[in-house]
């Protein structure tokens, strides 16, 4: 789940996502917790595996 907000990131986490956060918005110590931040999109890579989507930063 990507989310930009500290009531995004709750909400996520609290249904059981993963959780990158977006500091676009709001700075990384208010997003909460997440399983990492991000300033932007354009460094990270998304392809697919099997079951999964797997992302990783350039």
């Amino acid at each position: 789940m990507f989310e930009d907000a500290p009531p995004g990131v709750e909400a996520a986490r609290a249904a059981g996502a993963r959780v990158v956060a977006l500091n676009t918005t709001h700075p990384v110590a208010e997003l909460g917790d997440c399983e990492i931040a991000i300033s932007d999109f354009s460094n990270l890579r998304v392809r697919s595996a099997s079951d999964a989507l797997v992302l990783t930063l350039a």
